[in-house]
């Protein structure tokens, strides 16, 4: 298991992780180091060795505001606001003109005062704090880079533009152009992150780094923001990093300080956290945690956790990266809570990147209760790690460890990647239930690696005495390979939870890891490792129950020894399988199973347009010791097992299941009393029990009855001849009865096409009317339709007072036309 540098040269790693980041950054602090007033606000600086007193100022209501054309602090010394002449002010404004980094390496306080005074310190040329920066202020603290501060009123405290007009007015946002890097250095933090499933070691209780009082903000918003090691801490307040190249940054007063706003900002700068630098804002009740920049990354050990120890709600965690959010080499941005409940956690980025145990997510224990989880992204790429039986992997988890429930955890992204172990995950390991897992992907692509020790996997569980959650996939195309799985599972007594899976393209699985994990869509109960069973401390095999699988896609493929399988290796029952498609097609030992090593046996149900088995592919229920075997249920117009392929209801000693097929065809798969061996060759639908009775086998053959609808002919052929007329007079023409088609075919000559009836206009017609163009002519058409006529069936016919034979759809078809006469018949 790889940890975070938790070893006996801890104290080595992080010294040589903060001297390397030293250099690389090119930090080095001034020998002789200053504190100096410009002369525009009645600012006294008073010195004494490295120590700077800092008097007076401009006094505005409860503002207080100076200026400086240099402000650094060295190693070991202090800047101190001494506030015996300005006793009634809560908020200091100071700023910087001179052009010159501020390198803050010492003590920066405030004295003398009743109230809990916060401190703005503005300098756009840049701040830069060392290893031995400290902060003893008794309100909020905020480090920038603006170059100006905004205020109601309208007036503005800028550092271009030294004489001001001063204001009481509160402020409400911070002006950027062309902003300086604030960068932070340290030896790193000591907090101990051993398991995604067990709380932090010494989360909250920070003796480094730049700490506040409780309830306060503690931010950094200037260019690009860098924190080396750098530990920021605050107790029941609000940490705030912010990157921005040009804009402003609005701000408002809040419960636990300043909150800021990043609406109307277009550009932004880089957010880095490296060599174990923390972000820490546990502590008794709810606090708030926001970064905000264009690309924000955490590396090498860097943890960002805000940590509810109180029975009071949770704050909020808020990331937001307009370009990218990465997490690598054993990082973690973690909500957790002992009581209460834990913060709300939302993180939108175009890309978010995990690597190298990058890890997101909440965990709760004890009594508290969890909230939710919101991404939005573009893209996601989780990227795990190969370790073997390794805990930490890259990923995004939900646990609870207690008696807690989870809350509704939503992915939301265009394209979802998961690599080499890479883990989604919502799990509960105490009393408390599983959340709710929701992945909204257009696409979802999980590969398992084939040289990989564990797979990637998107996954809802139980270990321990609680039920696991759902899990819901809705996308366009789900594709599984390399022994990656989606699955609901229990490991212990907890019922595994239930999954959903609505692709509207296609969902196929295939492939299998070296180490023998199959792709596979499952819900079960599973016994795990032996190695993690004792870390997890798991029972040697579990009692829940496993969940249910429901699949509805166009087009589901299983391939190459991939599954869908319901299963339950305890005592418990197996789940249901319930799966509509069009098309599903199973190929190269691929199978859709339910099967228990002693309980029910769980049902498998199938509806497609067409279902086929090849190359030794299977479906099957099957119980083992005295449980009985699941049912089938298939209905699919066509069904085809090729290549030694079956359909089973398997049973040992308890009873075999029933099948139930509805189809108009089944082609290659034939009943059998029994399993026949695999060197038969044969495509089997059997529903056995080895040593107890056998179910049935039940086929329905809906295919069209070619004797339906066939009426019976006579059998003595009637002389048409005698049914013609002679009575009317001495006809010009002749009448012969051709039958359908007109004259029967010669026996002598080849067969030919039936002909079709043709009108043809008699050339009697032509002479007497002139031609048949003015004959046309003389007919009556209506006008068309704006919408065209229904054609309606024909009835019967009759002769019309002209003598034509014309085809009726009478509506009342029983009703018969009157026998027209010879004597009606006219002459002409």
């Amino acid at each position: 298991m790889r940890a975070i540098c938790f070893t006996t040269t801890k104290r080595i790693c992080r010294l040589l992780g903060t001297l390397t980041g030293l250099l690389n950054l090119g930090i080095f602090l001034p020998a002789m180091a200053q504190v100096t007033s410009d002369g525009t606000t009645n600012t006294v600086v008073n010195l004494n060795g490295n120590n700077f007193t800092i008097l007076n100022g401009i006094e505005k209501g409860n503002n207080l505001f100076h200026s400086f054309s240099n402000f650094s602090v060295p190693t070991k010394g202090s800047a101190t606001f001494d506030l015996v002449n300005t006793p009634n002010i809560t908020t200091i404004f100071s700023r910087i003109t001179g052009g010159s980094i501020s390198n803050i390496d010492g003590l920066i306080q405030t004295v003398n005062t009743g109230n809990p005074v916060s401190l703005f310190l503005v300098n756009p040329a840049g701040i830069m704090f060392g290893a031995n920066a400290s902060l003893n202020i008794g309100g909020s603290f905020v480090a920038t880079t603006a170059n100006n501060i905004k205020f109601a009123d309208g007036t503005e405290f800028s550092t271009k533009n030294t004489p001001t007009l001063l204001t009481i007015s509160a402020p409400i946002g911070l002006e950027f152009e062309n902003p300086g890097d604030i960068t932070a250095v340290g030896i790193g933090h000591k907090i101990e992150f051993n398991s995604r499933f067990g709380p932090l070691v010494g989360a909250g209780n920070q003796s480094t780094g730049l700490r506040l009082n409780p309830n306060n903000t503690l931010a950094l918003i200037g260019g690009n923001v860098d924190l080396n090691g750098a530990v920021l801490s605050t107790t029941d307040g609000r940490l705030e990093l912010g990157s921005v190249a040009n804009g402003t940054v609005n701000l408002t007063a809040a419960r636990n300080g300043w909150a800021f706003g990043y609406e109307t900002i277009q550009n932004f700068g880089d957010i880095r956290l490296s060599n174990l630098s923390a972000l820490d804002a546990t502590g008794q009740s709810s606090a708030s945690l926001q970064l905000v920049g264009r690309n924000i990354s955490f590396n090498k050990g860097t943890i960002a956790i805000l940590g509810n120890q109180a029975p009071l709600p949770g704050g909020t965690i808020r990331v937001q990266a307009t370009e990218l959010l990465s997490l690598t080499g054993n990082s973690l941005l973690s909500s957790d809570a002992f009581a209460g409940s834990n913060a709300e956690m939302t993180i939108i980025a175009p890309q978010i990147y995990l690597a190298d145990t990058g890890i997101i997510g909440y965990r709760v224990f004890d009594t508290a209760q969890g909230q939710s989880i919101k991404i939005n992204a573009d893209n996601i790429k989780i990227d795990g790690q190969l370790d073997q039986f390794s805990i930490n992997r890259s990923g995004i988890s939900a646990i609870t460890a207690g008696k807690g429930n989870l809350g509704i955890n939503t992915i939301s992204t265009e394209k979802l990647m998961l690599l080499n172990g890479g883990v989604v995950h919502a799990a509960t390991s105490g009393s408390g239930d599983g959340g709710k897992l929701i992945v909204n992907a257009k696409e979802i692509l999980m590969d398992g690696h084939g040289d990989g020790f564990q797979p990637s996997q998107l996954l809802a569980s139980t270990l321990g005495d609680g039920n696991a959650g759902s899990l819901i996939l809705n996308t366009a195309h789900l594709k599984l390979t390399n022994g990656a799985f989606v699955s609901t599972s229990t490991a212990a007594q907890g019922r595994g939870g239930n999954l959903r899976i609505y692709a509207t393209e296609f969902v196929e699985i295939g492939g299998q890891l070296k180490q023998g994990y199959l792709s596979a869509i499952s819900s079960g109960a599973f016994i795990l490792p032996a190695p993690v069973r004792e870390i997890l401390k798991l029972p040697s095999s579990p009692t829940g129950a496993s969940g249910d699988i429901v699949v509805m896609t166009p087009n589901l493929k299983v391939l190459d020894g991939g599954e869908i399988r319901v299963s339950n290796q305890g005592s418990g029952n197996a789940g249901i399988i319930n799966i509509t498609a069009q098309s599903i097609n199973l190929n190269g030992k691929a199978s859709i199973a339910a099967d228990t090593a002693s309980g029910e046996g769980g049902d498998i149900s199938l509806k497609a347009q067409s279902l086929l088995l090849q190359n030794q592919s299977s479906i099957t229920t099957t119980a083992g010791a005295g449980g009985n075997g699941g049912n089938i249920t298939i209905d699919a117009p066509i069904l085809v097992g090729l290549g030694n392929s079956d359909i089973i209801a398997n049973a040992f000693e308890g009873k075999g299941g029933n099948i139930k097929i509805k189809t108009q065809g089944i082609f290659g798969l034939g009943f059998s009393n029994s399993l026949t061996p695999k060197i038969d060759h044969t495509n089997d639908i059997t529903a056995s029990s080895q040593f107890n009775i056998n179910g049935t086998v039940q086929i329905n053959n809906i295919g069209v009855d070619p004797n339906s609808g066939l009426v019976q002919l006579p059998t003595n052929v009637i002389d048409s001849s005698g049914q013609i007329t002679s009575a009317c007079g001495n006809p010009s023409g002749q009448f012969i009865t051709t039958g359908r088609g007109g004259i029967p075919d010669n026996p002598n000559q080849l067969l030919t096409s039936d002909r079709t009836w043709v009108e043809m206009l008699s050339f009697s017609i032509e002479n007497k009317t002139g031609n048949i163009t003015s004959y046309i002519n003389k007919a009556q058409i209506s006008p068309k339709s704006n919408s065209p006529k229904m054609l309606i069936e024909a009835t019967g016919w009759h002769r019309n007072a002209d003598g034509k034979i014309e085809l009726i759809a009478d509506k009342s078809p029983a009703q018969m036309q009157q026998v027209l006469e010879c004597a009606a018949i006219p002459k002409n």
